[in-house]
């Protein structure tokens, strides 16, 4: 064989082996990253999250962190919570309805009389049905009197003339010369329909003046 020959197969086997040897190189390098890429995976138990949502990620707490109140401490809780709601329910109340009452006025009118004894007042009278109040609770005789020349004293009082006798404790006075409205005491109405007349007299038959006479009925 030429020298030349010998020299070009010795040239291509040394290339050969070159190629060889650096294929089982790059080889190698791939079956150690797959190698090393297993292993971490093998000891990395979490899921692994990739990309944004990896900052959200937060670890789920375990039973034992979140026991931080024992079951003593829950009952007393819930014993306290239930206590406050109760107390804080209003109790209702009963509403019990407010009695007002109510005044009647019945004008009889007025006059003038210089008679020495009891005189009726004509004319200065009503017809009061007493059924027609419901719970009467007080009857006044109201009556608004002056004596012009003051110098004596002048009586009123009421009268029923349908069954002819005086209403007890109707009568007023007035003494001197200033005008007065005198109210008596409590008086009754008798029962039914009856004729209330204004009677009058003075005390030495001098001018009395009856300005207003008024009978007040209150009810309940």
């Amino acid at each position: 064989m030429k020298p030349e020959f010998i020299g070009e197969k010795e040239k291509w086997v040394k290339v050969a082996l070159l190629v060889s040897f650096l294929l089982f190189l790059i080889n190698l390098l791939f079956l150690d990253i797959d190698f090393f890429k297993k292993a971490r995976e093998a000891t990395f138990t979490g899921p692994v999250i990739e990309g944004p949502q990896a900052e959200l990620a937060t670890p789920t707490p375990q039973p034992a962190e979140m026991d931080i109140c024992p079951s003593s401490c829950l009952e007393a809780i819930s014993e306290a919570t239930s206590t406050g709601l109760t107390s804080a329910t209003p109790t209702p109340k009963l509403s019990t309805p407010e009695t007002t009452a109510k005044e009647f006025f019945i004008s009889l009118g007025g006059g003038s009389t210089r008679a020495g004894d009891w005189e009726d007042m004509f004319g200065i009278e009503a017809y009061i049905d007493s059924s027609k109040y419901s719970h009467i609770k007080e009857v006044l005789f109201e009556a608004g009197m002056s004596i012009p020349n003051g110098n004596q004293k002048a009586h009123a009082r009421l009268y029923n003339v349908t069954d002819g006798h005086m209403v007890w404790n109707s009568e007023v006075w007035l003494e001197g010369g200033t005008p007065q409205l005198l109210i008596s005491g409590p008086i009754t109405l008798s029962p039914g329909k009856k004729l209330y007349r204004v009677q009058m007299k003075t005390q030495i038959k001098d001018l009395a003046v009856l300005s207003q006479a008024r009978i007040k009925i209150t009810t309940n």
